[in-house]
């Protein structure tokens, strides 16, 4: 098993560099600062999907 680690949350930006385009992600913090930057975030529709399907399921 591995230890954990701690991730700087501008660890994201670092790493992407001066690149700027489309991202998919999620609403983790560290991505905050590239949206500043011209950054375009696209978010998944898992969470929502998933919501769509419990309402069907149940009714």
């Amino acid at each position: 098993m591995t230890s954990p680690i701690a991730v700087p949350v501008n660890m994201p930006v670092r790493f992407l560099g001066g690149w700027c385009g489309k991202l998919v992600c999620d609403d983790y913090g560290g991505y905050k600062e590239g949206f500043r930057q011209g950054i375009t975030a696209i978010r998944f529709a898992a969470h929502a999907r998933r919501k769509f399907y419990e309402l069907h399921a149940n009714h």
